[in-house]
């Protein structure tokens, strides 16, 4: 999913167990008053773990309808300054198209700029 993210590049997560592979930003300067996942709090949009479950930064109205669909849950650690809610791993296509969109919602919160759409 992560490739098709302008402006980014993939890597081992800065503060996840090993194994999680993240997106960072590459081309663009995080998007002012967003606060992507720690240390930097500037770098690090998200990071897959090794189960299929996605740790992200997201905006508050974004967070509620995650929230409230129950597609997810806040981290243990969730604070104004570290913001990271957790996106359940997908079991079917359909929920997969649910964390390219949660995953899309994080780009446009991190860079404030909208991915490109695919071309098939």
């Amino acid at each position: 999913m992560s490739t098709q993210l302008p402006g980014t590049r993939t890597g081992e997560s800065e503060i996840s167990l090993p194994g999680a592979v993240a997106v960072f930003l590459d081309e663009f300067p995080c998007a002012e008053g967003a606060v992507l996942l720690p240390p930097r709090l500037d770098a690090e949009l998200g990071h897959v773990h090794v189960d299929g479950s996605l740790h992200l930064a997201l905006p508050l109205a974004d967070q509620a309808e995650l929230l409230a669909k129950g597609w997810g849950e806040r981290h243990p650690l969730y604070s104004p300054s570290v913001n990271v809610v957790m996106l359940y791993a997908p079991r079917t296509a359909e929920e997969l198209d649910v964390a390219h969109s949660v995953l899309d919602a994080s780009y446009r919160y991190a860079t404030g700029r909208e991915r490109a759409p695919a071309h098939p």
